[in-house]
């Protein structure tokens, strides 16, 4: 029922506005119409009707949209009865009771200023800003009461000191609004911009139409409440509420460039007059240094005011594109820490939780700064910004929906400003990658090397041992066989055989051994450090401050460190002492190997040490060596606990 009163009202508000212009069109009255000072009213009543029903289909119980459409009504009632006068007077006998028109005038008009008060004081909620501000509302709508009786017999006195009233109650309207901008936050600030917005170029038109004479300045007086009702529709519906900051930004922005530049140009026309005074060339002269001046000053005072207006309209736009730029000026002169574009991105968009990720097509997914992969989804927290630049994909942003007041515009602003930080950070996300690769590759080889050493090791224990302790029993037995009487020959070429096999058992021990000992696979790395040290030439002393288990993979590279120090200690060395300290801190598993020698190793001197670089650094770890001459040898290997 609501919206059927509201289109009724609407069709007969277009009907009017129609009608007026109609009789207008003729009676080749359009001229005479727009010197009327009513020339606003019929486009009033047909677009000021369209915009108040598109606001009532979305809120059709909202104040505004039903005291704009009435708006509507009266100036169109107010275009009828106007034109007819108009018409009846211009063209006598064609048409009957143009002074009962012209008398009847006053009412929609009368009518029209209460409603525009009653917009004042209620947008854009719909009620007053507060009750101190009913009493205005009252005084408004009992003066229009007495106004339009005052109209109606003819009260003349009466009816000027109600306008004199209505023009009272408008300026508090007016400052009830600017009250409500100065007190509002958020969205409620925006549309009372807008609305400001929209009255502005209205205000101006009006004025400009009422100072300029003839037909240009009706023509101005009939378009200017298109922006006052464009701004209070946009206000009410809230779309695009915080479009509006970026539009007066562009707007000061180039009518001021183009006052400047229109004095630039002035002032260019005064010199090179001067000048052609003095060398000749008359106005041909004047013309192109006065436009040659205009350009060559156009593009940098256009990107200064540009950027003064963002910096005072668009904060936050402008605040997250200078956050950026720093950032990739930053670039030239050092190579960002890790996470810093993530920090860059997180602190332009207001969202300490953002997350950046890159788009790799060779993998065909999106990796964070680290190379790792990402996954993009939206969620009711969590939104995905894409970043292109000319269709090609970059990454994407994941953060948190952007907050109504300028959170929008700071997302599109690091959006239009980032590409070339996503450049160079998805070159440094390939690194990344393709250095993770490389370790993995380097992590698999050494894993497999180690479980072919294992399988070597069951092998010659399970098979070419056992096999030669077997041969070695059966020759003593066979040496116990023959007795005394056997031939001594043969009797020692059994005892020769025999010292070779166990010779040769003991050789495939320590060749066992030194591929992984079983006491690793089975007891851990202390254990096996323990067997290392018995084993050793000289003192050895192992010292373990957990009797946690590291994985399998960094325990056997940590036994192969501690195996190449021993051996390096006592060939090269000429140690007498050992230390072999196992450790857990700061997240980190350490192996410490200390000797007393001579010292003077070299991590690059050979290919030993070399090799327990790689293999430590397989496991993402870190090898280091300190040797100073006379000083003994410190080898570390920190690995990462998880």
């Amino acid at each position: 029922m609501t919206r059927l009163a509201a289109w009724t009202l609407g069709a007969v508000s277009v009907a009017l506005g129609v009608a007026g212009i109609s009789l207008a069109v003729a009676g080749d009255d359009v001229a005479a119409v727009l010197r009327s000072g009513h020339a606003d009213a019929p486009v009033i009543a047909t677009v000021g009707a369209g915009l108040s029903l598109i606001l009532l289909q979305r809120r059709p119980r909202h104040p505004i949209g039903w005291l704009l459409l009435a708006n509507a009504v009266v100036q169109g009632a107010a275009a009828v009865m106007d034109w007819y006068a108009v018409h009846a007077t211009d063209h006598p006998g064609t048409l009957s009771g143009g002074d009962i028109a012209s008398r009847l005038l006053e009412l929609p008009l009368i009518l029209a200023a209460l409603t525009l008060v009653l917009l004042l004081l209620l947008s854009p909620e719909g009620h007053a800003l507060s009750a101190r501000w009913r009493p205005v509302m009252i005084v408004t709508i009992a003066d229009a009461a007495i106004s339009l009786a005052a109209s109606i017999v003819g009260l003349g006195p009466v009816a000027r000191v109600g306008q004199l009233v209505m023009a009272a109650c408008a300026l508090l309207g007016a400052a009830s609004l600017v009250m409500r901008f100065r007190s509002s936050r958020g969205v409620l600030r925006q549309q009372v911009k807008w609305i400001a917005f929209g009255m502005v170029p209205t205000v101006l038109l009006v004025i400009a139409g009422h100072v300029t004479p003839g037909i240009p300045g009706g023509i101005l007086a009939m378009v200017s409440p298109i922006s006052a009702y464009v701004g209070i529709t946009i206000a009410i519906r809230r779309y695009r509420l915080f479009e509006l900051d970026r539009i007066i930004s562009r707007s000061v922005a180039y009518v001021t460039l183009s006052i400047v530049l229109g004095l630039v140009f002035v002032l260019a026309a005064v010199l090179f007059g001067e000048i052609g005074g003095v060398v000749g060339g008359g106005s041909n002269l004047v013309t192109a240094g006065a436009t040659l001046t205009v350009v060559i000053f156009f593009q940098p005072l256009r990107r200064r005011l540009q950027t003064a207006a963002d910096r005072r309209f668009q904060r936050r736009s402008y605040h997250a594109t200078r956050i950026l730029q720093v950032y990739v000026e930053s670039l030239r002169d050092r190579e960002p820490q890790p996470g810093a574009l993530r920090a860059t991105l997180a602190a332009a968009i207001g969202d300490t939780t953002a997350q950046v990720a890159f788009w790799l097509p060779e993998h065909g997914g999106y990796v964070d700064e680290a190379g790792d992969d990402v996954s993009l989804s939206d969620s009711s927290d969590r939104v995905v910004t894409r970043i292109e630049r000319r269709g090609e994909e970059l990454g994407a942003i994941i953060h948190r929906p952007a907050s109504p007041e300028g959170g929008s515009d700071a997302v599109a602003a690091t959006v239009r400003a980032s590409p070339l930080a996503f450049d160079h950070g998805r070159l440094r996300a390939q690194v990344m990658r393709h250095l993770a690769e490389a370790r993995a590759s380097r992590a698999r080889i050494v894993a497999a090397g180690d479980a072919e050493r294992r399988r070597l090791e069951r092998d010659l224990h399970d098979g070419a041992q056992q096999r030669l302790v077997a041969l070695r029993l059966e020759l003593r037995m066979a040496q116990r066989g023959a007795g005394r009487g056997a031939d001594p020959v043969l009797a020692r070429t059994i005892d020769h055989a025999e010292r070779e096999l166990q010779v040769a058992v003991d050789e495939l021990r320590r060749l066992a051994h030194g591929l992984v000992p079983a006491a690793l696979t089975d007891a851990g790395l202390v254990a096996a450090l323990e067997e290392l040290a018995s084993r050793a030439a000289l003192h050895v002393t192992v010292n373990a401050d957990t009797s946690e288990r590291a994985p399998s993979g960094i325990e056997v590279a940590a036994y192969f460190v501690a195996s190449e120090a021993v051996v390096n200690a006592v060939k090269h060395a000429s140690a007498t002492d050992i230390t072999i300290d196992i450790s857990h801190r700061d997240c980190l598993f350490i192996v410490r190997i200390a000797d007393d020698g001579i010292g003077g190793a070299d991590i690059d001197a050979g290919t030993g040490i070399r090799g327990l670089v790689d293999r430590v650094e397989a496991h993402q770890g870190r090898l280091s060596l300190e040797s100073p001459v006379g000083r003994g040898t410190i080898m570390t290997a920190e690995f990462p606990c998880a």
